[in-house]
């Protein structure tokens, strides 16, 4: 892209150099020399000045936002560099030098290393995450991202299991476990009448320290007499219920949708991310028992289902 532009004055390889970054590419560095016609402009190598020479004196002819057009014009070619700090990342992950859950280096960090502007690092990290290849925390940096965690929709898995299956570490954090009667929205939820004892409980389910689903879950005390006295700390709602109301019928329901404000701080999301919302309800000895409404950011996570049809 060049923006028409009036300003004088010969350019110089050292401030080139500078702002192109150290170590500068070697066929920029022969492109310079072959041109002896180019002018950068102070603000950081995303506003080059191409210039003409004509009867030694030099005529701006515009602004260039990208090196590789300095390239074409003495004939050379090299990628971008935001295509080259691109490179960089995804050769340290194919070497073994970054594995998953690594840190990357942030954009502060890629404007000092690589001599490029912000929107340079910016658009680099920005794309692959797009790609799936990295996942930013909001608050705690960019990561190399693990393939996307996958939950059977129609076999009931202990998340911890799936997690430790994948290689994983897993843990918890309980925000709270309580006894109470009722509510009219919460006795509609588990066809109970206002006012019968359930248990209510919140927890966030972690993946080699990444959030991957809240889990918020109502429970028929009745079904389940222990609930609010467990350590879901040491074993899920899940596993725990298992045992204690074995599971007769299962109902799914899947949604995507924008998370409030209070779910994007737990599952630490930025603002514009969606999720994936699973509501599920259980049933055990003829009467519904559990009413869970799992919710897992829609980057890191998908859920699959798998079933036979039989003959005839």
């Amino acid at each position: 892209m060049v923006k028409r532009s009036a300003v004088g004055s010969a350019g110089d390889d050292d401030r080139a150099t500078r702002l192109l970054g150290c170590p500068r590419p070697p066929c920029v560095g022969a492109a310079l020399k072959r041109l002896n016609r180019v002018r950068f402009e102070d603000g950081g190598p995303e506003h080059k000045l191409y210039t003409q020479v004509a009867g030694g004196n030099h005529e701006v002819a515009g602004v260039i936002d990208d090196e590789s057009m300095v390239l074409a014009a003495a004939g050379e070619k090299a990628s971008p560099r935001y295509q080259q700090i691109k490179r960089f990342i995804v050769d340290g992950l194919k070497a073994g030098n970054l594995q998953p859950g690594d840190r990357v280096l942030s954009e502060a960090e890629i404007v000092a290393q690589f001599g490029v502007s912000r929107m340079t690092a910016n658009r680099a990290l920005r794309e692959l995450t797009a790609a799936g290849l990295l996942v930013r925390r909001a608050g705690a940096g960019t990561y190399i991202a693990d393939p996307k965690p996958i939950g059977h929709m129609i076999e009931i898995r202990n998340i911890a299991d799936e997690v430790r299956s994948r290689g994983h570490a897993y843990r918890s954090r309980v925000l709270g476990n309580d006894a109470l009667g009722a509510e009219a929205k919460i006795a509609a939820l588990l066809g109970v009448r206002p006012g019968t004892a359930v248990f209510h409980s919140l927890i966030v389910h972690h993946e080699a320290e990444f959030p991957i689903q809240l889990e918020e879950r109502f429970v028929l005390a009745s079904a389940a007499p222990l609930y609010g006295q467990m350590d879901f700390h040491a074993i899920t709602p899940n596993e725990y219920l298992t045992r204690v109301a074995p599971l007769e019928r299962v109902e799914h329901r899947v949604t995507a949708r924008m998370p409030d404000e209070a779910t994007r701080t737990l599952l630490g999301m930025e603002d514009d991310e969606p999720v994936l919302v699973m509501t599920r309800r259980t049933w055990s000895r003829s009467k519904l028992v559990s009413h869970a409404i799992l919710t897992h950011p829609a980057d890191r996570y998908e859920l699959t289902a798998a079933f036979e049809v039989g003959a005839g």
